[in-house]
């Protein structure tokens, strides 16, 4: 390894984890070989990062064969480029989602959240969870599912006035959240078995 190391390897040649265990105790064991294969190893990382960034700035066309060039190409803040042709493509013909991301969008929407919460996890500007499905992919399984578009509206017909509430009146908002969770727990225990103790009736209904 020592040897691979001085020609330019890095662990992964090796099929060895950068995190392996094994190769840290070894490291930590034999004190000469554990200042300088670290010193090897992070000089060979660096070279391969720098390497790859190579290819991909050396790239004239993306994978599907568009230029990345010209009005073709976006430039993301980390600097990598995004062909545009591409992305209008995903845009205008995105995946179908599948059967299980429609019932956690369904329960989500059943559960009072936004459109922003489940295609973003945002509530306003701040992030309050993960995404569930993109907004465009939502959008296209609801252009063609007119129910399921009928429910979506149904189901948020509410959530802009509640964002406003929630934007401009906090406390209310809040209070009125807490009142509706007390009165929907007193429904839950009024359904548990009387027979059972009251502290048992109370964790059921939790």
């Amino acid at each position: 390894m020592m040897a691979g190391f001085r020609e330019g390897h890095t662990l992964k040649q090796f099929s060895i984890s950068g995190n392996c265990p094994r190769f840290k105790a070894y490291c930590e064991a034999h004190a000469d070989y554990g200042r300088e294969a670290p010193t090897f190893l992070a000089e060979n990382i660096k070279l391969s990062n720098a390497r790859k960034g190579a290819r991909r700035r050396n790239l004239d066309h993306c994978k599907h064969g568009h230029p990345l060039s010209g009005a073709n190409v976006h430039y993301l803040p980390n600097g990598y480029r995004k062909c545009l042709t591409c992305q209008r493509r995903r845009e205008q013909n995105p995946r179908t989602p599948s059967g299980e991301e429609i019932q956690k969008v369904t329960a989500a929407l059943n559960a009072g959240k936004t459109i922003s919460q489940i295609c973003w996890g945002k509530v306003g500007e701040q992030k309050v969870g993960g995404q569930i499905l993109p907004f465009r992919n939502l959008k296209r399984y609801r252009e063609l599912n007119p129910d399921f578009n009928k429910f979506v509206v149904s189901a948020t017909a509410n959530s802009k006035s509640k964002g406003q509430q929630r934007r401009f009146h906090p406390e209310r908002a809040r209070v009125k959240i807490i009142r509706s969770e007390t009165n929907d727990f007193h429904k839950i225990v009024s359904m548990v078995p009387v027979y059972l103790p009251p502290d048992a009736r109370d964790d059921i209904a939790q």
